[in-house]
């Protein structure tokens, strides 16, 4: 593990001065767009809000998978898991998931710095649904991360009960594209918007709301 790498955008964000696609799209209007922080962790509103008040968990330190963290930051990323959740409850239903890829695996949404996304939906949503493939139940993050076993690549799902269905993509690459929760739930709710967070090259609203309001506090 790196504590950071400059070709990351996170990294570049929370660290260094150097132009990311956050510092380049919301320039003076947003500085910092953290809303809540933890020893390890930052949660900040997504680039490409699908939804209002959607959010992403990322470790300050450079980690490519949350499944590499050790214990005791697992033990803390479920607990601000829950934080956030309960935060966002009386703005829907909350649920979670990361595809959690290795720079040589080429999955992932093209940033290898682990994030876990948190959004609340406009109604209940089932994501273990989405899965294609047999997954494993784990009664929490920090249960189905531990058990990961070091797998270079997999998808975590989050239902709103917190329970967390497991999927090992290790030996079914490319089964699972880019920002594949992402997608569909963009089919799921018949969303105007692109599900590619890297179509989003403007100003958002709802950023600028998440950041102005910071719910998170």
């Amino acid at each position: 593990m790196n504590m950071e790498n400059q070709d990351c955008e996170f990294c570049n964000e929370f660290r260094t001065n150097n132009v990311t696609t956050f510092s380049r799209l919301y320039n003076d209007a947003i500085v910092d767009r953290t809303l809540l922080e933890s020893r390890s962790f930052k949660v900040i509103p997504t680039l490409g809000q699908l939804f209002d008040y959607s959010m992403l968990v990322i470790p300050k330190n450079h980690f490519e998978t949350m499944s590499a963290l050790s214990l005791p930051e697992l033990t803390e990323l479920t607990g601000v898991y829950k934080q956030v959740s309960s935060r966002l409850s009386k703005l829907g239903h909350v649920i979670g998931f990361e595809h959690g890829a290795q720079k040589i695996t080429g999955g992932g949404c093209g940033i290898f710095h682990a994030h876990l996304h948190i959004i609340p939906l406009p109604e209940k949503v089932d994501l273990f649904k989405f899965f294609k493939h047999e997954y494993k139940i784990y009664s929490s993050l920090e249960s189905a991360l531990q058990n990961s076993n070091g797998s270079k690549e997999y998808l975590i799902a989050i239902n709103e009960d917190e329970t967390v269905g497991y999927l090992d993509l290790t030996k079914m690459p490319g089964t699972y594209p880019s920002q594949y929760f992402r997608k569909a739930l963009c089919k799921r709710f018949n969303l105007p918007m692109p599900w590619d967070w890297k179509e989003y090259n403007y100003v958002e609203n709802r950023i600028m709301g998440a950041v102005r309001e910071n719910v998170l506090q």
